[in-house]
């Protein structure tokens, strides 16, 4: 009978996050050599090795702060340059904590000045390999900016809210009567900018991206239990889509730029919104003489509160800077509101029997 063939075990390198877990695993739940040894795939003197080398590995852990760095480093191998590394490392820190945006052009540039104020005589590129390993040596990945966050004040919008909180209370207010506004643009011709395909398909024709712009309004309250009707600007007065059309789901207005004005605005606060405010609460129970908060964002397209005299409503702008660290609207609203009407565009183009409205 012949010998069975030998199956070579598949060598598995792992990373410091694994050889941690083996650590723990082996001290603190008594997990035998063996069985860890089954779990990761490797030989039992692999694990004898990574327990040899425990004080190593959980000092390096203690002095790093990032856990996601781990995941992609095998060795404790340090960097040819310890010193450029750590006054680099606390620069990106220091920077990242200010809000500072950082690109990995920027680190390479910052790392060939610390080689030169470090009087470092060994030479190095500082290539885009560097970069890399530099990255995940930190567990340093890319974002992009979120609306206007990075540019915001915490500390001045915590003031802010507490101010805020103060007014609720001295007035009463529940979360019926606090209203939140804001204007957003509206490409309301925008198609998918890609698209699936067949197998053998290798290229899709392109086509001109309409720039068609609306200005949207969206206004609701607190408690999320009154939607305003939305306020759409537009470039035309009378729109030729529009032609015989008297009732519209929304409230349309006209400016030469399709931007808000504070005149219109102006004229959607006392003719709008007041009254569907006040007949709302009046829905819910509460007196004609109820009070009424409307915080906007504090732009020249919006009227000075001295303009507004409304009776029992009280305008209170956001300070700016940090409006969209605060500004209900800027907290999902306004993108799932763009979301439904993607949505329903895309429902109309799959139920159109046109060919052509899809290139329109």
């Amino acid at each position: 009978m012949a010998p069975l063939p030998v199956v070579k075990r598949k060598r598995n390198v792992l990373n410091i996050e694994d050889k941690v877990k083996i650590i723990n695993e082996h001290l603190k739940n008594n997990v035998g050599v063996k069985m860890i040894a089954q779990k990761y795939e490797v030989g039992m003197q692999t694990v004898y090795n990574i327990l040899k080398s425990k004080d190593k590995l959980l000092k390096f852990c203690a002095e790093s702060d990032s856990v996601v760095g781990f995941r992609n480093r095998k060795t404790l191998k340090t960097a040819e340059e310890p010193k450029v590394y750590l006054a680099l490392y606390e620069w990106f820190r220091q920077e990242r904590f200010n809000g500072t945006p950082i690109t990995g052009l920027m680190i390479r540039e910052k790392v060939k000045i610390y080689h030169t104020k470090l009087n470092i005589d060994s030479e190095c590129e500082y290539s885009n390999e560097w970069l890399q390993n530099f990255k995940n040596r930190h567990g340093i990945k890319r974002l992009h900016g979120e609306g206007e966050k990075s540019s915001a004040y915490y500390v001045s919008a915590t003031m802010f809210v507490e101010q805020l909180n103060e007014l609720i209370s001295t007035e009463n207010l529940t979360s019926e009567q606090i209203y939140n506004a804001d204007e957003t643009g509206l490409f309301w011709k925008c198609l998918p900018e890609s698209s699936l395909v067949c197998h053998n398909e290798r290229f899709i024709d392109g086509y001109k991206v309409s720039k068609e712009r609306l200005t949207t309004s969206v206004c609701a309250n607190a408690a999320g239990t009154h939607k305003c009707k939305a306020l759409v600007i537009g470039k035309s007065a009378r729109p030729r889509a529009l032609k015989n059309v008297y009732d519209l789901p929304v409230i349309y207005k006209a400016n030469s730029k399709a931007w808000v004005t504070q005149t219109i605005f102006l004229e959607w606060l006392t003719k709008n919104f007041v009254p569907e405010v006040k007949e709302h609460l009046k829905e819910i129970g509460l007196t004609d003489d109820s009070k009424i908060l409307l915080l906007l964002e504090n732009c020249s397209a919006h009227p000075d509160v001295h303009d507004f005299k409304a009776k029992n409503v009280t305008v209170k702008y956001l300070p700016p800077n940090f409006t969209s660290l605060i500004q209900p609207t800027d907290q999902g609203v306004i993108w799932s509101f763009k979301c439904h009407y993607r949505k329903t565009i895309v429902q109309k183009l799959v139920s159109s029997n046109n060919r052509e409205d899809f290139k329109k």
